[in-house]
């Protein structure tokens, strides 16, 4: 998110693009954070499972 900071500071984004793209960015934040969790419990158990 540094370079929508560095879009804003220029002056290359006003107030309301730059809010709204920033909130777009932290809700793709949280999904992505929550993929890569579930995504890593979903190996974790798959890997202590017995082999059959």
């Amino acid at each position: 998110m540094y370079w929508l900071d560095v879009l804003f500071r220029s002056k290359y984004l006003n107030k309301n693009e730059y809010d709204s793209i920033m909130s777009d960015c932290e809700e793709l934040k949280k999904l992505f954070m929550s993929i890569t969790k579930t995504t890593k419990e979903s190996l974790k158990k798959e890997n202590n499972k017995p082999n059959s």
